[in-house]
């Protein structure tokens, strides 16, 4: 098995994991992800470059790479939904300045 593939079994796995959770998450949209993301952070993207995920639903799936690329605790990953967790179901760049851009209208909650 590739190192890419590899990366891409992780990132199905964390997906996993958040879609078992209370809070569920849209597998199709992060699932469908997992084999760009690891070809995009495994070393086409450059540090200076910015991804936009157009795709909310598929957060998830960047939530992992990021835990797979050391850029997001992966203990962090179990927090996914649950109140007070950076880790929401769209991207939240104010809670999560990584993700750069958010989308959907989903706001972060209130403690």
């Amino acid at each position: 098995m590739s190192e890419l593939e590899a990366d891409a079994n992780y990132i199905r796995r964390q997906v996993l994991k958040m879609a078992a959770s209370e809070a569920g998450c849209y597998t199709g949209g992060a699932l469908s992800m997992a084999e760009l993301l690891a070809v995009l952070y495994g070393g086409v993207l450059q540090p200076a470059d910015h991804l936009i995920l157009s795709k909310g639903h598929g957060v998830p799936a960047w939530y992992a790479v990021l835990a797979l690329h050391e850029l997001l605790p992966e203990a962090e990953l179990a927090s996914y939904m649950q109140r007070g967790s950076r880790l929401l179901g769209h991207p939240c760049a104010a809670l999560l300045p990584e993700m750069g851009a958010s989308t959907g209208s989903q706001q972060p909650a209130t403690p």
